[in-house]
């Protein structure tokens, strides 16, 4: 037998002043990186995370004023596993600064199969954990315009 069940739901939503945080504001919002190469949070304080248009951006505040950062890279880097190919992982590296741009690596499977360095796997192993680390934090944070 079907049963159904209420519950009570938590919107949690982001106030301006006395506004509500809309989507017009957010798309007025300057982009800024709270995070240093090593994803470490160096400025701000985190609100949230707002989904919208197919994408997802990390809300804080530098200096008493409202920023985004696209989520894109970290959400990459959160998902890498052992079927990521050798260059998308290496052009994650480059993106960060850790490899120079101008590099060109074969395409690879595996583990075992990447060919990086011991720098750069401890590199690509920290960045693992604090994109995991940031995405955990966000989990229940979803900020709805």
């Amino acid at each position: 037998m079907l049963k159904i069940v209420e519950q009570a739901v938590s919107i949690k939503i982001l106030s301006v002043g006395k506004l509500r945080f809309t989507k017009s504001l957010f798309n007025q919002l300057l982009i800024q990186n709270p995070f240093d190469i090593n994803l470490n949070l160096v400025r701000g304080e985190v609100f949230g995370f707002v989904h919208t248009d197919g994408a997802r951006h990390l809300i804080w505040v530098n200096e008493g004023e409202l920023r985004k950062y696209p989520l894109t890279r970290l959400l990459v880097i959160y998902r890498i596993n052992e079927r990521t190919e050798l260059y998308d992982i290496k052009s994650i590296l480059q993106s960060f600064g850790f490899l120079p741009l101008n590099d060109k690596y074969p395409s690879a499977r595996g583990m075992g199969a990447w060919g990086l360095t011991l720098e750069e796997q401890g590199r690509l192993q920290t960045m693992v954990g604090k994109a995991e680390e940031i995405m955990d934090f966000l989990a229940d944070k979803q900020i709805f315009l």
